[in-house]
């Protein structure tokens, strides 16, 4: 799901943290996905936003702002100039697509035909990509992203993470919770099979280090290895964490993990194929979800609360990364059976919405939200969004039911 240098993992603390800079902006809500083109040149997404560095992260500028019920879920940045993000506009219903074609100086929204919630974008050169999203949504574009078509993927299942080896051969993951999918295509996705592990974690992201040999993790830490170009999967030993997990590889041997809850985070790492996995991040307070390496020692972390970490050692060192102290909303428990409490900055917010996974609308809370509880009881288990609105600016949070 994420660049094709992104990459993360989770473990069982060995208590040596790595050299992990804070860089984090001052903003509510998560950012969702980080690309960066090489070391210093990059883009960050959440919510509405995309910000821009080229500095190496020590400052950041909006590159894009949308409509304020968009919601940017993935970014990928194809050469020095293209970049392209995807999510939903939750005000129409729509899938949402905005590429730049000049280093994220301007943005242009791309004519979509869908209402899918658009999870994650991948390409496999600068002319051919590939999207997944709710309701199993895949669309592939071979012109640089201008203009996409929808393949038949035969499923319904949340679709969390796409990638693809070449043109013709692909995989999407997903599922929901308690259940999991994982689809493959030999044909450039006209059409796909199932290929889903034995195993009823909610997979969340997908990543390849050659033909053969590829991993896939689940919400709740489970890890699971291919080396025959996904025709069987065995499971690996789970990262002690569960969340919004992401994985990737900087080479053959050398991978991440990161991911966790609302009100916790990991940063983990292998260096033998995913054999042994140890953890590398600080004592980091929130959620991290996404991870992009540019190159092998260069790395950075993005997640819950405007959170920004970089490593410039791959990881290794043994000095401690100091949490992020940004965050202005809570939701718990997170993943939620009954009841999500819900605190915010002291009225700030004077309404919430809740969203279910297809970005349908389910619920309007009008009037004060410093403190207040959601009830899911009655509602069935997958992902659920919920939206705060204020008089300046609009928070989405990604809240999990069970």
């Amino acid at each position: 799901m994420k660049n094709v240098l992104q990459c993360l993992l989770f473990l069982l603390p060995q208590f040596a943290f790595a050299q992990w800079a804070d860089l984090s902006i001052p903003i509510p809500h998560s950012l969702t996905s980080v690309s960066f083109k090489n070391d210093d040149e990059g883009f960050t997404c959440g919510s509405n936003k995309i910000f821009k560095t080229l500095d190496g992260g020590a400052t950041w500028t909006v590159s894009f702002q949308g409509e304020n019920l968009f919601q940017l879920e993935d970014i990928r940045v194809l050469t020095n100039s293209v970049v392209i993000a995807v999510g939903m506009d939750f005000g129409t219903g729509n899938s949402l697509i905005v590429r730049s074609g000049n280093g994220g100086n301007t943005w242009l929204p791309i004519a979509t035909s869908g209402n899918s919630f658009l999870k994650a974008v991948f390409f496999v050169d600068d002319q051919i990509g590939f999207c997944s999203g709710s309701n199993g949504t895949v669309l592939s574009t071979h012109d640089g992203g201008l203009h996409w078509e929808t393949k038949t993927t035969g499923t319904t299942n949340n679709l969390q993470s796409i990638f693809f080896l070449d043109d013709l051969h692909g995989f999407a993951a997903g599922g929901s919770p308690g259940s999991s999918k994982l689809i493959r295509s030999t044909n450039g996705g006209a059409s796909w099979v199932d290929a889903t592990p034995n195993t009823t974690s909610n997979l969340q992201s997908i990543y390849f280090t050659s033909s053969l040999t590829g991993y896939v993790v689940g919400w709740d830490g489970g890890i699971f290895k291919t080396t025959d170009g996904g025709g069987t999967w065995n499971s690996q030993n789970s990262v002690n964490m569960a969340g919004n997990l992401e994985i990737c590889f900087t080479d053959d041997q050398t991978g991440y993990i990161v991911g966790g809850a609302s009100s916790q985070a990991s940063i983990q790492k292998t260096t033998n194929g995913g054999a042994v996995w140890e953890e590398v991040g600080g004592n980091v307070s929130f959620g991290l979800i996404s991870v992009s390496f540019p190159s092998e020692k260069v790395g950075y972390v993005v997640g819950s609360s405007g959170t920004i970490l970089k490593t410039t050692t791959a990881g290794t060192t043994t000095a401690t990364v100091d949490p992020n102290t940004n965050a202005q909303i809570t939701c718990a428990p997170n993943p939620v059976v009954d009841v999500l409490t819900v605190h915010t900055p002291s009225r700030i917010f004077t309404g919430v919405k809740v969203y279910n996974g297809s970005g349908v609308l389910v619920k309007t809370i009008e009037g004060d939200t410093e403190a207040l509880e959601i009830d899911f009881s009655a509602w069935p288990a997958g992902n659920y969004y919920v939206a705060f609105e204020g008089s300046n600016q609009r928070v989405i949070e990604k809240i999990v039911k069970i």
